[in-house]
């Protein structure tokens, strides 16, 4: 029997995954669900892709997860905040650091190097930059530009840097994938943690309805998360589909 190479990826939401779900359907991969877990099998490679939850413990517990099935490289990958002015919505970034504040200072976790080949022409930028993670949703643009000040992070997220903990600690491979779905000059409405941690779309509505001066800014923000989910997807599975055609054509 054929050792499997088994990759995690830790999403917080469904919708972050629905983009590779989608890649992956597309190029027929095998795919077997269970639970908040799919596991697509390409070649020797098995992918397990989990649907953890907002926040940090939720985070840990599933990266805890992957690492009891076996994967020996974990991705942290979804949707993030820009900090960097110059990101647009839908643009990727795959993190060299993840920052994390404590109650004196700021903490780093380094990503491992994991090259992976980049799509072709596909219409948004893909960088390498710091990612912060931080414990609340920033909604408003003076925040993010003080904590770009203070860490000169590219992006923020709330769960990378718990995975990459996690990781350190099983002695795992950790890399932290990340699309920006609000720039940094967004103003993100005050409901937008609670939306985000709704999964029910009857429930979003009833959220929504009576919040009139936020239908503005939440239709912006459902359309760019819509782009943000579409080009995560197209980046890792199109990046993981022709690195395992590479790695079986040098064996």
């Amino acid at each position: 029997m054929v050792a499997l190479n088994r990759i995690g990826i830790v999403f917080a939401l469904k919708k972050e995954r629905s983009g590779l779900e989608r890649v992956f359907t597309e190029a027929r991969v095998t795919a077997r669900y269970d639970k908040n877990m799919v596991r697509w099998s390409i070649g020797e490679t098995e992918i397990l892709g989990s649907v953890s939850g907002i926040g940090a413990n939720r985070a840990r517990q599933t990266t805890r997860l992957l690492i009891d099935c076996g994967a020996k490289t974990i991705f942290c990958a979804g949707f993030a905040a820009g900090l960097n002015p110059e990101l647009r919505a839908g643009d990727v970034l795959v993190a060299k650091r993840v920052i994390r504040k404590t109650s004196t200072d700021f903490e780093a976790i380094e990503c491992d190097a994991i090259v992976l080949t980049q799509p072709i022409n596909a219409g948004y930028l893909v960088r390498t930059g710091n990612l912060v993670t931080w414990d609340d949703v920033v909604c408003m643009p003076s925040q993010k530009r003080q904590i770009r000040d203070k860490t000169r992070a590219d992006a923020l997220d709330m769960e990378s840097y718990s995975v990459g903990q996690v990781c350190r600690e099983r002695g795992v491979l950790f890399a932290a994938v990340r699309v920006i779905s609000d720039t940094a000059d967004d103003e993100l409405p005050e409901i937008a943690e609670l939306l985000a941690r709704t999964q029910n779309t009857l429930a979003k509505l009833i959220l929504a309805i009576p919040r009139p001066k936020h239908w503005s800014s939440l239709t912006k923000l459902r359309k760019q998360s819509a782009l943000a989910s579409r080009n995560l997807g197209n980046y890792l599975g199109l990046a993981l589909l022709r690195t395992n055609r590479e790695e079986q054509s040098h064996p």
